[in-house]
């Protein structure tokens, strides 16, 4: 790690604006829990990759009026390639504000990368923040752009039935429960929260047997969860 971090420093010595560089030091810095070091470079790749979008879209126009279209097209999608990593600069700098507890600069930044490339990480992590503000209106709508562009992630859907559930839909979070639980099978806190929700509709048999289900992956943490539940 040390001789990696030297590596991008020595990059930057060469060249302070290599937005590619300041982004692996942002994630080296995250990853050593040196956040405010990881804040830095993560806005400075932010900044170096949005202006040379901005440069390349300008070139892209200039062109166009030239009647250069495929040199115009060839600028433009390079320009989404910039915006492409000025998204992911984004998605990583909400984690450090997220693990600093800094939830509405976390939400901003997952914003910010949904503008520039709506990913289905981006707007399912926006989701599960928004559910933590408590604000499950918002969170489903972007937890539903997740699931629109990745149906086969099981987290996705586990966070949406928890908004689901408190919207009072509990017939469509259960149905998203159970298609979590169809990606991963061993997904015990939805194994647990579908368990809570069946018994809370009176379906005390389905109930029983996914809590079972729960328990032969994790006996002890079922029991701490559901002790005050009479199943």
């Amino acid at each position: 790690m040390d001789a990696l971090k030297a590596h991008f420093l020595k990059a930057l010595e060469a060249d302070p604006d290599f937005p590619d560089a300041h982004f692996e030091l942002g994630i080296i810095y995250f990853e050593s829990n040196e956040l405010k070091d990881a804040v830095s470079h993560f806005q400075s790749a932010i900044e170096g990759h949005s202006s040379e979008a901005k440069r390349l879209v300008k070139r892209g126009e200039e062109l166009l009026k030239k009647s250069q279209f495929q040199h115009a097209k060839d600028q433009f999608l390079k320009s989404q390639q910039q915006k492409d990593s000025c998204a992911s600069a984004w998605y990583h700098l909400s984690k450090v504000f997220n693990k600093r507890g800094k939830i509405d600069k976390a939400v901003e930044s997952l914003e910010n990368s949904i503008e520039n490339n709506a990913t289905t990480n981006a707007h399912r992590d926006l989701g599960i923040l928004l559910l933590k503000v408590n604000k499950p209106d918002d969170a489903r709508f972007h937890l539903e752009k997740a699931i629109g562009l990745d149906y086969g992630d099981s987290l996705t859907h586990f966070y949406l039935g928890i908004a689901l559930e408190r919207d009072k839909d509990t017939a469509e979070a259960e149905q998203h429960y159970l298609a979590a639980l169809d990606i991963n099978p061993m997904f015990t806190d939805c194994l647990i929260n579908l368990a809570k929700l069946q018994h809370s509709l009176g379906k005390s048999e389905e109930a029983n047997a996914t809590l079972s289900k729960a328990r032969n992956l994790d006996q002890k943490r079922v029991d701490k969860e559901l002790k005050k539940l009479p199943i």
